[in-house]
């Protein structure tokens, strides 16, 4: 326990109270302003948070049944995978070795694929929150504004948000306080606007039978094979949309294109994420 400026008192909130911001390295618990509302916290340790994922739907013909409130199970399975870099790639890369058409195929053949995305998994990340920039963004931290800080008093050097204990409306109140000094202890003046959390229409909770958005929906039956890119946006296929299997074959891996045949099978991405406000260390089952 420690004494601070004003005769505020700093008590451990748990294991650690006021935890060092990073990079800063500001460690003081900031000086709870005398005009500060009663609904917000004097000292914090919760963290802006948000957690967000992405479903891999395969579809089924005909009449896909897909609907959000099935998008907790992963279709697909939770990894996609493919090769590090394409055929036309590899052939540039290792130029210089010489290989025939045969060794060329027999390297790329035994690339192993990566892992490029957790299909169904939910990833966590910290927000930043309106009036803070570089990523910061917690409930009392102090970090200096001109690392930190957007609109900021010219006298202000430091700042922090206080958050309400609990929600109003189903969002968390969140005030900026700003300081003349480094360290958050000389008081200088409130924020008069308040920042509301979760932001913009985000849930603040997991609700896994409805998703925020679907990119694409199934055709009502199996679509004709074609031939197609195997990468598009990066590289051309002269024959897309061919039904001719044979020709499009003739372009797999010919360098400067790259044709592959689509069997017609679609997918789509659903969407799900929430906001939330997080205790330091606190680590949900996230699946």
């Amino acid at each position: 326990m420690g004494t601070l400026a004003m005769g505020l008192v700093c008590i451990a909130v748990g294991a650690v109270a006021c935890p060092p911001v990073v990079p800063t390295g500001v460690k003081s618990c900031p000086v709870a302003p005398k005009d500060l509302p009663p609904q917000y916290k004097r000292l914090d340790t919760r963290i802006p948070t948000e957690y967000h994922r992405t479903i891999r739907h395969k579809c089924s013909y005909p009449n896909d049944p897909f609907s959000c409130a099935d998008i907790s199970g992963d279709q697909e399975g939770r990894l996609w995978q493919c090769k590090a870099v394409t055929f036309s790639q590899l052939r540039l890369k290792v130029a210089f070795l010489g290989l025939s058409s045969a060794q060329l195929q027999a390297l790329w053949n035994s690339l192993e694929k990566v892992v490029i995305h957790p299909w169904g998994q939910y990833k966590k990340g910290n927000v930043q929150l309106p009036g803070s920039k570089n990523g910061f963004g917690a409930c009392g931290r102090c970090a200096l504004t001109k690392w930190f800080a957007t609109g900021y008093p010219s006298l202000a050097s430091s700042f922090t948000y206080f958050c309400s204990e609990s929600t109003v409306d189903g969002k968390w109140l969140m005030k900026r306080a700003f300081y003349t000094d480094e360290a958050c202890q000389d008081y200088l003046a409130l924020d008069k606007d308040d920042v509301t959390f979760p932001l913009g229409d985000s849930p603040s909770f997991r609700n896994d039978t409805s998703c925020q958005s679907i990119d694409f929906r199934c055709s009502s039956t199996l679509p004709i094979s074609y031939c197609t890119t195997d990468v598009p946006g990066v590289l051309t296929c002269p024959l897309e949309g061919s039904k001719n299997r044979k020709a499009c074959d003739a372009f797999r891996n010919f360098d400067p294109y790259e044709c592959g045949w689509h069997d017609g099978q679609e997918f789509f991405t659903a969407q799900q994420h929430y906001q939330t406000l997080e205790e330091t260390g606190t680590h949900p089952v996230v699946v």
